[in-house]
Parts: structure tokens; sequence; C-alpha cells
């Protein structure tokens, strides 16, 4: 043989095999493995906020059980909201209501009865209406839905469709949770 014929890798076969195919594959792995986990981690994310969402929906269920027991009962029978809060007794469940939103760091709250009747609202003037959206839906045939949302003053938040754990009534909790501690984890 020629040594002018030898290829520089001949000592070497290895080596150009390495370029070839294994660098190649290693890093198509790494993308395909940082896809993976992004989207695995998001899933993660949304899947924990939904189970706390659904824990806070009971703390609240069990702490107007508590507190107010015979007029959240009312206001979970009602067709008139408005009604009910008119009286000491559902006035006071106003204010733990309110009381409940400002102890659990909710930017918002949506306490949905039958047929989407909108029991309690943070936003009050919307007390008595229907809001039968997809997410009270979904959520009040078990399945719990998250949907990301604009603030008003330009925060994440996400809307968190979900039953309050141990209620025998059809009545659905919307949370408003701001996106902040469990999305800079991820990150």
């Amino acid at each position: 043989m020629n040594r002018k014929e030898v290829s520089f890798e001949a000592p070497y076969p290895l080596q150009v095999r390495f370029r070839k195919i294994v660098l190649p594959a290693l890093l198509f792995l790494t993308v395909v493995i940082g896809f993976l986990m992004s989207n695995g981690s998001t899933w993660l994310i949304q899947k924990i906020y939904l189970e706390i969402s659904e824990n806070r929906a009971g703390i609240i269920d069990r702490a107007l059980q508590g507190e107010d027991r015979i007029a959240w009962n009312d206001l979970q029978r009602s067709d008139d909201p408005q009604e009910i809060f008119k009286d000491t007794k559902g006035r006071h469940l106003l204010e733990s209501l309110r009381g409940e939103v400002q102890e659990l760091g909710l930017s918002h709250l949506k306490i949905y009865g039958q047929g989407g009747l909108l029991l309690y609202s943070s936003e009050e003037d919307q007390i008595g209406k229907f809001d039968p959206s997809t997410g009270y839906r979904s959520a009040l045939n078990g399945q719990r839905n998250l949907i990301e949302k604009q603030g008003a003053d330009g925060t994440k938040l996400y809307e968190l469709y979900v039953r309050a754990p141990e209620n025998t009534n059809d009545i659905v909790m919307e949370l408003y949770e701001p996106v902040n501690y469990l999305d800079a984890i991820s990150m």
C-alpha cells in the first residue's frame, strides 16, 4: 500500500463513525429530551395548580360549613343569591367569602350553583347572573379545567375550574391564581 493513498482517518476508524453516527444521534436525543422535559414540566405544573385549587375549594367549603352552615346551605340551593345576602346571616356569609379570598391569596373567586348561576363572585355585581361557561360545564362533569388569562394589571393568571370535594351539591368554584411560584421553579 502506498503511503499517499492512506487516508488521514485510517488509524482512527472509530472517530469517523463517532462523528457521522454517534454525535448526531446524541444531539438529536438532547433536543428531543429537552422538548419532552419542557412539555412534561408544563403538564406537571398545571396538574399541581389544579390539585392545589381543588384543595382550596375544599378549604373554602369546609370553612363556610363551619362558620355559616345555614346561610351557606341556603345559598347553594338558592335561585336568587342576592336575596340570601340581604339578611344578617347572608351578610356574614358574604364577609366570610371575602375573607377566604383574602386569606388564600386568590386574585378572584367565583362560585357556581345549578345551571351556571353565580352564587358568589369577587366582582359582586356579577352575583346572580348566569355564566354557564365551558370551564364550568367541564368541572361539573368531573373534569378539572385550567385556562391561562391575562390580569387587568398585565399579570399572568390561571383560571381554575374545580368542584368542591365532599360537597354533595353541584357547586363549582372558579379560582384565579397568579402564575408565579411554580412557574419560576420550572424555569
